[in-house]
C-alpha cells in the first residue's frame, strides 16, 4: 500500500466492524417522525407511535373500601370499556357486590335500573343444573350476580368482567353485560355456583355517562383489584 499522512484510511465499503458500538445515535438517523421512547422505527424509515385497541386506563386495589369508582376516563378515544375485577371479598358475611353508572362524578342512584341473568350451579353432594336468578326492574343498582350468592370472606372470591357499551352516546339507554366468576351460597340450601352471564340497563335518560362504581349491599369491599380498560 502507498504511504499516507494522518489517520489510517477507512476501508471501502464500510463494514459493521468499522463502526464503534454506540457511535450512531437516534438523532443521526434520517427517518421522519418523532424519535423518542414512545415510538418505533417502521420498515419505511418512519418513526411511528405504538397504537393499541385495548388499553389499561386505571387500577384500584380496594382495602376496606366503601366503594370503588372510575370517573373521567370515558373519552372519544374509545368506543367501549371493560372493568376486570379479581379476588373481591366483602367485609360483611352478607355483603353482595353491586354497581351503578355515574354522571358528573356522582353515582346515579335513581330507581331506573333493570338487570337479569343466570348460570350453572351445584348443590353440595346433590348435583348440578341451571340457576336463573330472575330480573329486577325499577331498582337503584345493578346486581353483580344473584344476591343469594357470595357470603363470607374466605376461599370463594368474586371475579368479574363487565363491558360498558357506548357510555358517551346520547341516543340510547346505557347497557352493560358481565361475566361473573365463582361465588358461594352458605345458607341452608348450601350450593356453589358460577354465574355465566348477566346484563343491566339504566333507562332514566340517554345522557352520556362519566363512570361506574362498585360497592357492597352492606359493609365494605374488604379487598380486590379493579382495572378499567378502554376498547377502540
Amino acid at each position: 500500500m502507498a504511504g499516507y499522512i494522518g489517520n489510517y484510511p477507512t476501508a471501502v465499503p464500510l463494514t459493521s466492524a468499522d463502526i464503534q458500538d454506540g457511535t450512531i445515535g437516534i438523532a443521526d438517523l434520517s427517518a421522519t417522525g418523532t424519535k423518542d421512547s414512545t415510538t418505533f422505527l417502521r420498515g419505511d424509515n418512519t418513526f411511528q407511535a405504538v397504537s393499541s385497541d385495548y388499553v389499561l386506563l386505571a387500577t384500584v386495589d380496594a382495602s376496606s373500601s366503601a366503594s370503588v369508582s372510575f370517573d373521567g376516563y370515558f373519552s372519544a378515544t374509545y368506543k367501549n370499556y371493560q372493568v376486570i375485577l379479581s379476588d373481591v371479598f366483602p367485609t360483611a358475611t352478607n355483603g353482595f357486590l353491586r354497581k351503578r353508572f355515574r354522571r358528573s362524578n356522582a353515582d346515579i342512584t335513581t330507581s331506573n335500573y333493570t338487570d337479569g341473568g343466570g348460570g350453572s350451579y351445584q348443590y353440595t353432594g346433590v348435583g348440578s343444573g341451571f340457576k336463573y336468578f330472575g330480573s329486577a326492574n325499577g331498582v337503584a343498582y345493578i346486581r353483580c350476580g344473584d344476591e343469594d350468592g357470595q357470603r363470607g370472606t374466605s376461599n370463594y372470591a368474586h371475579h368479574e368482567i363487565t363491558t360498558i357499551y357506548s357510555p358517551l352516546s346520547t341516543n340510547t339507554y346505557k347497557v352493560l353485560t358481565s361475566q361473573i366468576g365463582l361465588t358461594q351460597r352458605t345458607d341452608a340450601s348450601n350450593y356453589n355456583y358460577t354465574i355465566v352471564g348477566t346484563s343491566g340497563m339504566l333507562y332514566d335518560n340517554t345522557n352520556a355517562l362519566s363512570g361506574i362504581s362498585f360497592y357492597m349491599s352492606t359493609g365494605n369491599i374488604a379487598s380486590g383489584t379493579f382495572k378499567l380498560y378502554g376498547i377502540k
